[in-house]
């Protein structure tokens, strides 16, 4: 359970960026986004959090190599365009909310 000082500050931070976070979600969305089309969607998320300092990982899905994994699923699209985008959130929590 969170305290209430930092249940308070975490209001008041997404209060003030409520506008920014719909202006980015509204772009957001104007990307393709299905499976097999979303790299241009990926390419947005990514630059977005390396705009914020992030350290950025992309990387390509080589389902051959997944195949043998438990709970692998069968794969019916192409992942040709879907990079994975990852990025360590901890380093960056303790100055989001100030």
């Amino acid at each position: 359970m969170l305290d209430g000082d930092l249940t308070n500050k975490i209001q008041k931070t997404v209060d003030e960026q409520f506008d920014e976070q719909i202006a980015f979600t509204s772009e957001l969305v104007t990307f393709p986004s299905v499976r097999g089309a979303e790299q241009t969607a990926q390419d947005f998320v990514a630059k977005s959090l390396r705009e914020r300092g992030y350290a950025v990982d992309m990387w390509d899905m080589h389902v051959d190599e997944l195949k043998h994994l438990p709970g692998f699923s069968p794969v019916t699209v192409s992942y040709d365009n879907a990079l994975n985008v990852v990025a360590p959130i901890a380093q960056k929590i303790s100055r989001a909310i100030r």
